[in-house]
C-alpha cells in the first residue's frame, strides 16, 4: 500500500512538471522551461545535469532499477523518458544539439530498456520507431550523425 501511495503521488508529481514546463514552453519561456524541467528529475529521481551528462544508457537503466520490484521499475523508466524526451525537446528549442541528441537518446534506451525487460542492448530499426514520436526521432538524430 505504502509503495503504491508512493507511486501515485510521483505520478501525479511528474504530470504536474510536465504540464507546468510544457505551459512554459508555450509561452515561448523555454529557459523556465527547462529549469523547471530539471528540478522536477532533481526531485523525482535525484538527477542533476552533472549525473546525466556522465551516465550511459545501460547505467540509467540500472540506476532507475536499483533496489525496484520489477513491477515498479518499468513505470519508472517511463516517468525519467517522459521527463527526458521534453528536456531534449526543449534543448532543441534552445539550440543546443547535443544536449537535445543526448535526452532525446536516453529517454529513447529507457524506453527500450521496458520493452526488453531492462536491457539497452542494440535494437531493430522496427523497434525503434515504434515509440513514436520519440523513436523516429532519436533515430533521424542517429542516422544524421552517422
Amino acid at each position: 500500500m505504502l509503495r503504491e501511495d508512493y507511486l501515485v503521488r510521483m505520478i501525479t508529481q511528474l504530470i504536474q512538471a510536465l504540464q507546468y514546463a510544457a505551459g512554459l514552453s508555450k509561452d515561448h519561456q523555454f529557459a523556465d522551461a527547462i529549469s523547471a524541467n530539471k528540478d522536477a528529475v532533481q526531485k523525482l529521481f535525484a538527477l542533476n545535469d552533472d549525473i546525466l551528462d556522465q551516465l550511459s544508457g545501460n547505467e540509467l537503466v540500472e540506476l532507475v532499477k536499483m533496489g525496484e520490484p520489477d513491477s515498479v521499475w518499468p513505470k519508472k523508466c517511463r516517468a525519467l523518458a517522459a521527463l527526458l524526451a521534453q528536456q531534449g525537446d526543449l534543448y532543441q528549442h534552445l539550440a543546443e544539439p547535443d544536449r537535445h541528441y543526448q535526452r532525446s537518446l536516453q529517454a529513447l534506451q529507457l524506453l527500450l530498456a521496458m520493452r526488453n525487460g531492462g536491457a539497452v542492448g542494440s535494437t531493430t530499426e522496427i523497434a525503434v520507431t515504434e515509440i513514436d514520436p520519440i523513436g523516429t526521432e532519436a533515430l533521424q538524430a542517429l542516422a544524421e550523425a552517422d
